[in-house]
């Protein structure tokens, strides 16, 4: 998902409407992007302790669901995407609860986000006295009219803030249902902030996207790959919250992260992160590299061997 098409993030359509109404309960990181602007690579370097900087293996390298499992937590792997090979599916089976919507006679037919919705109450009923759950919507991915019910196709006019002022029918159209799409993720998200807000024990909820996405913002191009890289394929949107338990909990952390949200920072650092907000310790971590902690040290952003700020990011 692209941060710059978010309301939450200043963009003239209101298509976070929902976010927006509760953002003073978020930290809300506005200068985040993503190592890569595939699903596969980012989430690989995202979900696990290796970094692009460091020239790690994630094949190597202990994941999110491992840590937890190891500190004794229930894990769920809740997802609205294939279950295909690959590092990400490695990554799922780690956990002790997978679920696919894809596997369910309801998704089928049918890969509304909202599936999970019920999975995910669920997971918040387990009896466990601590948790982590991932959930892997589907979000805004190509093509991206099919990631919405009829009720959400609310924008269907002119859209702000196209490459050029004259678009064709196929280019606003494509907007358009990029827009409408991100109306519903946020509704999706919205939804289960309200789960989450229903829990008596420490929560907490972080979302990013695991891409950005070029949809005519800066060139005649829709989609995302390594072979036409824009700035917008990396820009991601980084939202934390926690219930009053989880802010008490981890007060300084949160503090440490609203001082920090303008500050550059790359997605493949989120285990460092995570670890701090759950309070997980071992040997790899690095402090410098998280923004919830007093030691970060800002770094070169190094994408595909270009450092994204000097390079890629002119526009």
């Amino acid at each position: 998902m692209l941060r710059q098409h978010l309301s939450l993030y200043g963009y003239p359509r209101d298509t976070t409407p929902n976010l927006r109404q509760r953002q003073n309960e978020f930290v809300i990181l506005n200068n985040v992007i993503s190592s890569h602007v595939q699903s596969q690579p980012s989430l690989r370097y995202a979900l696990t302790l290796a970094n692009v900087r460091d020239g790690q293996d994630p094949l190597q390298s202990l994941s999110i669901i491992d840590l937890a499992n190891l500190t004794g937590m229930e894990t769920f792997w809740l997802s609205n995407q294939q279950p295909l090979r690959g590092t990400t599916t490695a990554i799922a089976r780690q956990a002790k609860h997978e679920y696919y919507v894809s596997n369910d006679p309801a998704g089928i037919a049918n890969t509304l986000d909202e599936l999970l919705l019920l999975a995910i109450e669920q997971a918040l009923a387990h009896p466990a006295p601590q948790k982590l759950i991932v959930v892997h919507l589907m979000g805004s991915h190509l093509q991206y009219e099919k990631r919405y019910p009829a009720k959400f196709a609310q924008f269907t006019d002119q859209p702000p803030r196209p490459y050029q002022t004259e678009l064709s029918t196929r280019q606003r159209n494509s907007i358009n249902a990029y827009d409408n799409s991100i109306l519903y993720t946020a509704y999706v998200l919205n939804e289960i902030l309200s789960l989450a807000h229903r829990q008596t024990q420490p929560t907490g909820l972080v979302y990013f996207s695991d891409h950005g996405e070029e949809v005519y913002d800066t060139k005649d191009f829709k989609g995302h790959g390594p072979e036409s890289l824009t700035p917008r394929m990396f820009s991601i949107p980084f939202i934390v919250w926690g219930n009053d338990g989880m802010k008490t909990q981890q007060t300084v952390r949160f503090i440490q992260l609203a001082q920090a949200k303008h500050q550059a920072w790359k997605l493949d650092h989120f285990d460092q992160l995570l670890s701090q907000l759950l309070g997980w310790q071992y040997p790899q971590q690095g402090p410098q590299e998280s923004l919830a902690d007093s030691q970060f040290i800002p770094s070169a952003r190094i994408v595909y061997g270009k450092d994204f700020d000097l390079e890629l990011n002119t526009r």
